[in-house]
């Protein structure tokens, strides 16, 4: 959570056209089709203001009211009651202006409600005109005297007070044949009164007065803020150059509407049902979890010194570390999830191959200093750097660019025998800059020259990337991989192992592919290697000239190698950890267990600053002497802490009497087949639906001390299947929708016997015991021909008291609860969380206690209540946790533990980073790697190989 944000949840969860602050900042209006309201701040009480434009095209609010342009009812004032004070006839854009309302009627509205196109100055307490300037454009901004009136082709700055124009300037045409739209939907200008932004659907212009304006990939509704620009999602520098993106739950924070108060303390901003304040100064800065890489590692390029290493993941971020100091430097969000290609330049200059062209930075800042852009560049895949020129190879098309970003040819399209364009898969620029090997999907490969003249051709390929020397060319088919002699020559080659990433080495080419890295000598006398690794590998860099590997992949983690061997020389810092899978806190509420996907089990001391008792690793960088090979752990799928600490993880069952030492006093391993997927909450039962469970498959009720199976149901038959064990063990609840509706079974694990079946008519979200022994439920909302007015549409909380056969309501429909994942119950308190805000609900009298702020970066994936209903606890799907005051919804502290095995901790006056421990010789080699690496080399290796398959296991 972003400190001095505040989340407030919209009525019905609407969604907002339209923000304005009150003048004093204390209140905020929101326009949406459902009518108008005012949100006193902070207390987050809306009040319905009656007013229901058909189709409101602007709003804002000044000291004499609010005032709304409608299309049907021309232009209205209103005080905070909705009484009207004075009208005017007439609609189009509004801005307020220093004790006047400024209107621009645009062409398009004057051409469908009449008038002519124009900025009008009018009373802000009558409405009156009081001065018209003929100005044709779609949207407004205004500072002080200054109003800039803006459209796709250009725009004009005026002193409104004055009658005069200032400045007019024209937008630069975009590149022939773009399939970018021309056009204009947000406009800001600077308190200067110099520097504007005009964005489009599709991108924005950054502009100074006298000055080109700079073409950016961003748009959306803009804005300047103290600490930025912002440009729908992304929050730019004063230069352009990306520094944030604003995302809850890991997705964008795409807004339609954003108001800054007049006074500069807050912006307001609007998403998902739901309204975020932000205290100016605080937006994007991130409390989430330490920098790092939070989605797979697609692309990695190292600079020609050798000292910076950069790197790519499929959410777009930009990672920098400082190779030298072990460090991350710098990591930038940049929303441009095609960025799938990186390349350094001679003078180290890092290009970025996006889904619109090439963007260069400079690593330093970093920042964003240019784009390619050629109409015939889309979705780059790879580049090539050699010398002063690069190759950019997109979807249908590929470019070979100068050092200057001029495009000196362009490849393709060709088409295929149904006419539709073939699509690129890859491709390399020979060292000499003066031969391009393309690889085009199901056709067969080319090699070009620089200005497109055939050079030779080869089948259908896969990969393909030339030695740096240049006398080399490896290629892959998919099933095997040939070194060829460069120019071709008509002879034979070696089928050597298939490859998917490969990179040019003095002596050779290392290549990997999945869990596999290895080299291909170009000496075919000279010692080759091939190791074996847990985590796959999904991209590789390595220095010309220098002894070192970078790897990184799906697992999100930096392994510096050394390319003698592979070895493992450290880990780069990492960001969090894995999705937690399960939160447990223990009966006084101080200790916390966590247990993620990755196979990590964490024991927490909650306090003033949290700290980290103990970790059981069970993935790839777990310390020597783990008690488990990386992997065979499995996700952690629940967790019990009753006093001693019970954890389910794939087959294994473990039990902790002292927990704050992970040594373990039983692992409980029945059978192999035993996959046991929830515990009860005092930890004396799990249940087992087996690794692949699904529609019909039993259902094992097994003790957790001993392995046995006390009891054996037909599980449910229906889709969407949930099961859950009660507090004590001793029933089961299985609910499933084998059609329009649920069925929700209640099974006595002794016997096993049914006790009771509840049919509803409409899905079912979710269900779970509630400590008195009830059923909660969450019911989706009704049919749009249901006569039950009481049922509101957000839908309905259940609970199904089954002792006395009666269903009902549980807490009220109006707090939108219904979409939550999960509930946690405890001193007469309730958590639900899920997606958008988590709540804290008084369950006596079914109020909300607070809205707690959705985690920035992932959707929240397990919550816990303290026993006493004081302590919250939510965590996401990238391993943060957080603790919150469950009697005020105050945030306490944020943390977690780190992909290199550190730890990250931060308060409101804290901040602890401390790095992982990682030093082994090598990281996790799989125990299979010896018996690979004798299928791919001669026996004569076999002693050196058994010696480097020492080390750590997999």
């Amino acid at each position: 959570m972003s400190p001095g944000m505040r989340a407030f949840l919209l009525p019905g969860g609407e969604e907002c056209q339209h923000l304005a602050f009150r003048p004093d900042g204390g209140a905020v209006a929101m326009a949406s089709h459902r009518g108008v309201g005012v949100m006193s701040l902070p207390e987050g009480h809306v009040r319905s203001l009656g007013l229901q434009p058909s189709s409101l095209q602007a709003m804002v609010w000044t000291e004499a009211g609010l005032t709304l342009a409608d299309a049907e009812g021309g232009t209205v004032l209103v005080d905070e009651a909705g009484r009207v004070r004075a009208e005017a006839a007439g609609v189009g854009v509004l801005a307020v202006g220093q004790g006047a309302l400024l209107r621009l009627r645009t062409p398009e509205g004057a051409a469908r409600y009449g008038g002519t196109p124009a900025l009008e100055v009018l009373d802000a307490s009558t409405l009156g005109l009081q001065r018209s300037l003929p100005l044709e454009g779609q949207v407004l901004a205004v500072q002080g005297a200054h109003a800039l009136v803006a459209s796709s082709r250009g725009v004009t700055l005026v002193d409104w007070e004055r009658g005069r124009e200032l400045h007019r300037a024209e937008l630069p045409d975009l590149p022939s044949g773009s399939w970018v739209r021309r056009d204009a939907v947000s406009v800001a200008l600077a308190p200067d009164g110099r520097r504007y932004v005009v964005s489009g659907h599709d991108h924005a212009w950054l502009g100074e007065l006298g000055s080109a304006p700079r073409w950016l990939p961003e748009h959306g509704v803009c804005a300047f803020l103290p600490e930025g620009i912002l440009v729908g999602a992304s929050l730019l520098d004063e230069g352009g150059s990306p520094q944030a993106v604003l995302r809850l739950t890991g997705l964008p924070l795409l807004t339609r509407a954003v108001a800054v108060s007049a006074d500069g303390r807050w912006v307001a901003l609007q998403h998902q049902g739901a309204l975020y304040v932000h205290a100016l100064g605080t937006l994007g800065a991130r409390q989430a979890a330490r920098p790092g890489a939070v989605r797979p590692v697609t692309a990695l390029a190292l600079s020609p010194d050798g000292r910076c290493l950069a790197g790519t993941t499929t959410q777009g971020e930009l990672l920098f570390w400082d190779t030298e100091a072990g460090k991350l430097r710098a990591a930038v969000d940049t929303r441009n999830h095609d960025a799938a290609a990186l390349g350094f330049t001679a003078d180290g200059r890092l290009l970025v191959g996006t889904s619109r062209g090439v963007e260069v930075w400079d690593p330093e800042g970093p920042r964003r200093l240019e784009s390619w852009m050629t109409p015939e560049l889309t979705h780059v895949r790879t580049l090539s750097v050699r010398g002063d020129r690069a190759l950019a190879v997109g979807r249908e098309r590929a470019v070979l660019f100068d050092a200057a970003g001029g495009a000196l040819a362009v490849f393709g399209p060709w088409k295929e025998a149904s006419q539709r364009n073939v699509t690129l898969v890859g491709g390399d620029l020979h060292p000499s800059g003066e031969a391009v090997l393309l690889l085009r999907e199901r056709e067969e490969a080319l090699l070009l020259g620089a200005q497109g003249e055939a050079q030779g051709s080869l089948p259908p390929l896969r990969h393909g990337v030339f030695h740096a020397g240049g006398e080399a060319l490896l290629t892959s088919d998919g099933r095997g991989s040939e070194l060829r002699r460069f120019p071709l020559q008509d002879e034979p080659t070696e089928t050597r192992a298939d490859f998917e990433l490969a990179a040019s080495m003095r002596q050779g080419l290392l290549w990997a592919k999945r869990q596999d890295l290895g080299v291909f000598p170009l000496d075919a006398q000279a010692p080759t290697w091939v190791r074996r690794f847990h985590d796959p590998i999904g991209a590789l860099a390595v220095g010309l000239g220098t002894q070192t590997i970078y790897t990184s992949g799906e697992a999100r983690w930096i392994a510096e190698r050394d390319l003698r061997d592979g070895r493992l020389r450290r880990a780069l810092p990492a960001g969090s950890g894995g999705q937690v899978r399960a939160l447990a806190l223990d009966p006084s509420g101080e200790l916390l267990a966590v247990g993620d996907g990755e196979g990590r089990i964490h024991l927490w001391r909650l306090g003033a600053v949290p700290e980290r008792l103990s970790m059981l690793d069970g993935t790839s960088l777990q310390p020597e002497g783990t008690l488990f090979d990386p992997g065979e752990m499995g996700p952690v799928q629940a967790l019990a802490f009753p006093g001693a600490l019970v954890a389910v993880c794939g087959h294994h069952m473990l039990h902790w009497v002292s927990p704050g030492t992970m040594a373990l006093d039983r692992n409980v391993c029945a059978r192999r087949d035993v996959h046991a997927r929830g515990l009860s909450a005092d930890g004396r039962r799990a249940w087992n639906g087996g690794e692949f469970f699904g529609l019909g498959d039993e259902v094992e009720v097994l003790d957790v001390d001993t392995g046995q199976t006390l009891a054996k149901m037909p599980g449910p038959l229906g889709s969407d299947q949930r099961i859950a064990l009660s507090p004590q063990g001793d029933r089961l609840l299985m609910t499933s929708s084998p059609g329009q509706g649920t069925e929700i079974a209640l099974w006595s694990v002794q016997g096993p016997r049914r006790l009771a079946t509840l049919h509803v008519d409409r899905p079912i979200r979710q269900a779970r015991f509630l400590p008195d022994g009830s059923v909660g439920m969450w019911l989706d909302a009704p049919a749009p021909d249901d006569e039950d007015e009481g049922v509101s549409g957000p839908g309905l909380l259940c609970r199904w008291d089954v002792a006395a056969c009666v269903v009902e309501r549980w807490l009220p429909s109006t707090l939108g609860l219904t979409d939550a994942h999960g509930v946690e119950v405890g001193g007469g308190r309730a958590l639900f969380w899920g997606w958008g805000p988590q709540q804290i609900v008084d369950l006596a009298s079914g109020e909300r206690i607070a809205a707690l702020s959705p985690h920035e970066l992932a959707s929240v994936t397990a919550g816990a209540l303290s026993a006493d209903g004081r302590v919250a606890v939510t965590a996401d799907g990238l391993g943060e946790i957080r603790v919150w005051d469950a009697s005020t919804g105050a945030w306490r502290a944020s943390f977690c533990s780190t992909l290199d095995g550190g730890t990250w901790v931060r308060t409101a006056e804290v901040v602890r980073d401390v790095p992982g421990p990682h030093w082994k010789d090598q990281a996790a080699e799989t125990r299979a790697a010896h018996e690979q690496r004798a299928l791919l080399h001669d026996d004569e290796h076999d002693d050196e190989q058994e010696a480097g398959r020492e080390g750590e296991r997999g």
